[in-house]
């Protein structure tokens, strides 16, 4: 017997126009997204489809975004048939992981995270500070484009796997971070 085990995905995950396939054509998906909708207060679904990815990549949006997203996945899964005998989570995808388990209900699970996203925006002690997920770079080559940067600050903050790393700075660091590595054909 195959057992299949599923592995939800953290921050950084999100893209313009993400889950839209799903939400039209699987009604167990659409549920949910209505009911995060409902208790968030505003339309995940709306910012999920009509979004740059500047506005999906705001702390306060990313974090519900993905994880309504990664719960509406595993929802349509298992409307198919697919239900994993184990599942694991990164970062905010543990999140995901203990709702898609049943150890937390959705609509439980989905105001914690936005109470979750709005303390972390809250957080952030330096007014225009962000960050962004370089891909596809060796680790040694983040730190260098990191350390080139001579407008405000950027560090790397979270070494997700090989050739993905978060960066955090101030939006004068990131923008001048994400100009070198456009100059360096990088990003």
């Amino acid at each position: 017997m195959r057992k299949i085990g599923l592995m939800f995905s953290g921050g950084g995950a999100q893209y313009p126009g993400m889950m839209k396939e799903f939400y039209e054509t699987v009604h167990a998906c659409r549920d949910i997204m209505e009911k995060a909708d409902e208790v968030v207060g505003y339309s995940l679904s709306d910012l999920m489809f009509s979004s740059t990815m500047e506005e999906l990549s705001g702390t306060s949006v990313m974090i519900p975004v993905v994880f309504a997203a990664d719960v509406a996945a595993f929802t349509a899964l298992k409307e198919h048939g697919i239900v994993p005998a184990m599942a694991a989570g990164f970062s905010l995808g543990e999140w995901a992981a203990v709702t898609a388990a049943g150890v937390i209900p959705f609509e439980t699970a989905i105001g914690l995270v936005q109470f979750r996203s709005d303390k972390m925006a809250k957080a952030t002690p330096v007014e225009g500070a962000g960050m962004a997920v370089i891909m596809g770079k060796p680790n040694e080559y983040v730190e260098e484009l990191c350390a080139r940067v001579k407008e405000g600050y950027v560090s790397p903050a979270n070494y997700n796997y090989p050739g993905q790393i978060t960066v955090s700075g101030t939006a004068k660091g990131l923008d001048e971070l994400k100009r070198l590595a456009a100059e360096a054909r990088s990003f």
